[in-house]
């Protein structure tokens, strides 16, 4: 059964290993001797191994030790990178975003913006929805969408717009056409 060991645990139980001394390691990760010993007593106990041979002179790493070391290490790096992982995706620099993009917005614009989000934020998949202008401003309230490429004017509550470039909309008409006038 899995004792259901602490990270901080396992930064004492690294250091020491580390350090091969219970008073520096104790210095390094900010801990009282005493606690910090006996934290690691209480995981020897619930493990049923000896991951340190203490005497009056020296501490020695178990062979036991050596493998709950080296597993040890590993586990603080994921977890380390799992905290790293959540900043990033809060940052929107990591993760997956999810864009609406209208069948009227000309391709162009989309390949654009695409190629500069990509080389601002490669560790980010970039997925494509393609609907409408209000099934996007819909599907983005109900954060089905994070973002979406639409043609004006659309009003909706609630959204938040800005214009990325300017497409003047043209009549073209013969000259000698009674709408020209």
């Amino acid at each position: 059964m899995y004792p259901g060991i602490e990270l901080r645990v396992m930064r004492y139980i690294v250091a020491v290993a580390q350090e091969l001394h219970f008073t520096r390691a104790a210095d390094r990760v900010h801990i009282a001797q005493p606690s910090m010993s006996k934290q690691i007593r209480l995981v020897e106990g619930d493990l049923g191994v000896e991951l340190f041979h203490r005497t009056r002179r020296k501490v020695e790493i178990t062979e036991p030790g050596k493998a709950f070391v080296e597993n040890a290490e590993q586990a603080l790096l994921y977890a380390e990178r799992a905290v790293a992982s959540a900043r990033a995706a809060s940052a929107g620099r990591q993760g997956k975003l999810i864009l609406g993009v209208s069948p009227a917005i000309d391709q162009r614009i989309y390949f654009r913006i695409e190629d500069v989000y990509r080389k601002e934020y490669p560790a980010v998949e970039v997925c494509y929805q393609s609907c409408f202008a209000n099934q996007q401003a819909e599907w983005i309230l109900r954060n089905d969408l994070h973002a979406g490429l639409m043609e004006l004017p659309i009003r909706c509550h609630g959204l938040s717009v800005m214009s990325l470039t300017s497409s003047p909309i043209l009549l073209a008409v013969s000259a000698r056409s009674q709408l020209a006038k």
